[in-house]
């Protein structure tokens, strides 16, 4: 029977959802003797029934009674708020008169007049402020019977209420924030009792549970919430003080766990996302940003529940005047001076719920960051170890590796994850630098998969005598290093916009921050790099070239043939690699690798004569005819693989001076000893005595040849300097010499109908007649040694020798490019050494070199 009674004290057992009333009396009465205290039990529930019908009538009858009760009590509070303010101005009109009175009055007849006044006043203002205080105290009164719980209040209860409602707002936005800092408080007692900064619900991963349950509560208790008015903005108030709560709990998780912050990125972010998710949908739920003017505020009222009443009138007149007062500097009303606090709901309207609860995680994103980093750098060694190094041909760009595009997909999925569910804001600008280093990396590992100089390196300048410089290129590495270029262009071209769509996503001022200029720098340079190794490769295969050139007795030959072998080497060299680089790269990239073979091969073509040790006459005709067919072979290079482009004309200008330069030492060379000094200066302007004496030591001459021509040439140079010329050495030399000739200057030779400068030449040099023969000079005298060459003196002679065909020349150099045609760097020329035969140069050349009396013998027949 006890036990049977403890339970039905229990009054929750009969709200149970699915409540069996059988099973519930079977378990009171199991058995059949139990039944005997089944009278006593009935008679408890008709007692209790009877007092619960008592206690129904009580509260009924209270409620009919206590709404005229709250009535009467809003209109005397009214009265008494309306009597108030009216009292309030007399006091402060008195005390103005007062205090403007200029009259002299005794200190008596003040004290007297003011005495009695102000002792009345005071009671009656003292007992007006005591009515209104309890009036207040019942209002507060009122809203504690509002519970906490998440059952349904009683209406008549919340009817009471919107009229408590009333109340507090003519009471003044003071009264007003009071009571929903009291209401929220309440209510967020409940969740700091359910949650806190430790223990199970401090788990990361289980933030969702902290929203949730708000959701829910604002669910549940949305009668509540329609009590008061909508200006009052209570439901967003809350939920501003529970991200408040949310945000400091947080931030005591987070400082506690920092150390294992690292090894739980994952609930990390599930944190940060469904933070960021809350946010998102408070944002969405109640809007947020500049609150209303204040002259609509004052038109419309503060609340929709104003009933233009006479104390609402006397409120509205009371704030507003209340804040005229405080723009114009009168601290009368606030106090001396102080400001009112402001209200809660206009700062609830200015509040932006993004960023409320998630700026907590910005300081420990950085493990997020690290962790996001780790995984694409792993991402990246999978990605290099299964490329094929050949060109993917699924790509969006053609001709590049698979692993950049697949890079750059990472990239850009790590990218939305970052903005979509982390942050904008300065984790994604950490993530932005960490996608630097990590194409920083990845520019590494292109450059790594480069072909290396025997120093381990992709940089170097070929020159003879080392083989440090050179690189081993097989045919299976052209394609590779050629779709490595190519690869590192698109890698260039996504960086620039991958950084500019980053600036715009990101929040400011981190947009501005964001540059991406180095990145685009480094696949520049690996650009550069493996044009580089490109270049050394077919260098170094050409170089096997050179060293045949010289390793033929020039000094042996006593006839001229058709072009050396080393000439047959170098052609198929530029034939097997000429095709497959000029297909494989862009039309840009193709032209600065012609200018960088070019620009690098002539000079060393150029030394390599002086390594050939002795030349004679006949190998001085033979080489320079190889000289032509391997400057052929240079002006045809651009179309290798590019069957519809053509050199541009920079190119076959620069080609043409600098093989220009090796074919007038090889005139020189193979000149008469009686005419040598006079070919040099003529042909070699630019040349001073260490560069007469290596071809002094490259012509095969006896010792006493030697010397007499060394003593010839001191003679020139003496009577030069004697002679008052400006300049010295041999371009000045042939500067003097030329003036003597002038007047016996010819006019320029009819054009030739055959288009050969070679032909022309030679018919000129038949009617001019072998007097003239030493005195000519070629076209546009060319430079004839690479800036780098240490045999030459003073750069005033080489920008002479490097001026541009076109430039005014000096009368002098006028006249030699006027007479000596021979190897002239003309259309024509480069037309015919890049279309006509190996037989028909060597007839060509040969004819000319005999009528320029340059001494060549002619013992081949046939030709």
């Amino acid at each position: 029977m006890a036990s049977s009674a403890a339970q039905l004290d229990q009054a929750d057992v009969f709200a149970r959802d699915g409540f069996d009333v059988t099973g519930y009396i079977n378990e009171m009465f199991p058995s059949e003797d139990s039944l005997v205290g089944l009278d006593p039990l009935i008679g408890n529930l008709k007692q209790k029934i009877r007092r619960v019908d008592g206690d129904i009538l009580v509260a009924v009858r209270q409620q009919s009674t206590s709404g005229n009760r709250a009535r009467q009590d809003l209109s005397k509070a009214k009265l008494v708020i309306e009597d108030l303010f009216v009292k309030t101005n007399e006091i402060r009109a008195e005390g103005r008169a007062a205090r403007g009175d200029g009259c002299r009055r005794s200190a008596c007849d003040i004290k007297m007049a003011g005495t009695m006044p102000s002792r009345h006043s005071h009671s009656h203002h003292h007992s007006t402020y005591r009515r209104l205080a309890m009036l207040v105290t019942a209002v507060w009164r009122e809203f504690e019977l509002l519970g906490v719980g998440e059952d349904k209040p009683n209406p008549l209860l919340l009817d009471r209420l919107r009229a408590c409602c009333l109340v507090v707002d003519a009471l003044g936005f003071s009264a007003r924030e009071d009571l929903i800092d009291r209401i929220c408080k309440k209510e967020m007692g409940v969740y700091a009792q359910i949650f806190s900064s430790t223990g199970e619900t401090a788990a990361l991963d289980r933030m969702e549970r902290r929203y949730n349950w708000l959701r829910k509560r604002l669910k549940a208790r949305e009668e509540v919430w329609a009590v008061f008015p909508e200006a009052w903005r209570v439901p967003q108030l809350l939920c501003l003080m529970f991200c408040n709560i949310t945000k400091t709990q947080l931030a005591e998780i987070l400082d506690s766990k920092a150390a294992e912050l690292g090894a739980n990125v994952e609930g990390l972010l599930i944190a940060v996302k469904s933070t960021r998710d809350f946010e998102a949908e408070m944002a969405q739920k109640f809007g947020g940003g500049p609150a209303q003017p204040e002259a609509e505020e004052e038109e419309r009222g503060l609340d929709e529940g104003d009933d233009n009443s006479p104390a609402s009138r006397v409120r509205q007149r009371y704030e507003r005047m209340f804040r005229e007062k405080q723009r114009a500097g009168d601290d009368s009303l606030a106090g001396g001076g102080s400001h009112p606090p402001q209200a809660a709901a206009e700062t609830a309207a200015r509040t932006a719920f993004p960023g409320s609860v998630s700026s907590v995680f910005t300081p420990h994103l950085h493990v997020y960051v690290d962790a996001e980093e780790a995984g694409l750098r792993e991402r990246l060694e999978v990605l290099v170890r299964e490329e094929t190094w050949t060109a993917w041909e699924d790509a969006q760009q053609t001709n590049v590796l698979r692993s950049s595009s697949e890079l750059f997909a990472e990239i850009k999925k790590s990218l939305q994850r970052c903005s979509k569910f982390v942050s904008k804001g300065p984790a994604l600008f950490q993530l932005c630098t960490a996608f630097q280093r990590l194409l920083h990396a990845y520019a590494g590992k292109l450059v790594g998969r480069l072909p290396k100089t025997n120093m381990g390196l992709t940089t170097g300048t070929a020159a003879a005598g080392s083989t440090d410089w050179q690189v081993k290129l097989v045919d299976e590495d052209v394609p590779v290093v050629c779709t490595i270029i190519a690869t590192a262009e698109y890698c260039g071209e996504v960086v620039g916009a991958l950084g500019r769509s980053i600036a715009k996503m990101l929040d400011p001022p981190f947009g501005q921050q964001v540059d991406v200029a180095g990145e685009e720098d480094e696949f520049q340079a690996v650009i550069t790099s493996a044009l580089n190794v490109l270049l050394l490769g077919l260098e170094t295969r050409l170089e096997a070239s050179l060293s045949q050139m010289a390793r033929i007795s020039w000094s042996s030959l006593d006839s001229v043939g058709d072009q050396s072998d080393f000439v047959n080497t170098f052609s198929k060299t530029l034939s097997e690699l000429g095709p497959k680089i000029g297909a494989a790269l862009n039309e840009n990239h193709f032209r600065f690798f012609c200018d960088k073979l070019a620009n690098s091969l002539a000079p060393r073509f150029f030394e390599a004569i002086f390594r050939c040790r002795k030349i004679g006459e006949a190998g001085s005709q033979q080489l320079l005819l190889d000289t032509q067919a391997i400057k052929g072979l240079l002006l045809e290079f651009p179309t290798a693989g590019r069957p519809n482009s053509a050199a541009a004309p920079s190119f076959a200008t620069f080609v043409g001076r600098e093989m220009g330069k090796a074919e007038a030492l090889l005139k020189v060379v193979g000149s008469r000893p009686e005419n040598l000094v006079e070919n040099f200066f003529t042909l070699m302007p630019a040349g001073a005595a260490p560069d007469f004496q290596r071809v002094i030591d490259l012509k095969v001459l006896r010792r006493q040849e030697q010397q007499s021509l060394l003593e010839a040439f001191s003679r020139r140079i003496g009577r030069s300097s004697a002679g008052g010329s400006a300049g010295s050495g041999p371009a000045s030399a042939a500067a003097s010499g030329s003036a003597a000739t002038q007047s016996r200057e010819r006019p320029p030779p009819r054009s030739s109908t055959s288009g050969d400068p070679a032909r022309d030449a030679g018919s000129q040099a038949t009617t001019s007649g072998p007097a003239n023969a030493s005195t000519s000079a070629p076209a546009g005298p060319p430079a004839l040694r690479p800036t780098s060459s240490s045999s030459f003196t003073g750069a005033s002679g080489l920008a002479a020798l490097s001026m541009p065909r076109g430039t005014a020349p000096s009368p002098s150099a006028g006249e030699l490019s006027s007479r000596f045609r021979f190897g002239a760097n003309t259309a024509a020329a480069r037309a015919q050494a890049v279309a006509g035969s190996a037989t028909d140069r060597m007839r060509e050349s040969f004819a000319a070199m005999k009528n320029l009396n340059l001494g060549f013998t002619r013992k081949a027949d046939g030709l």
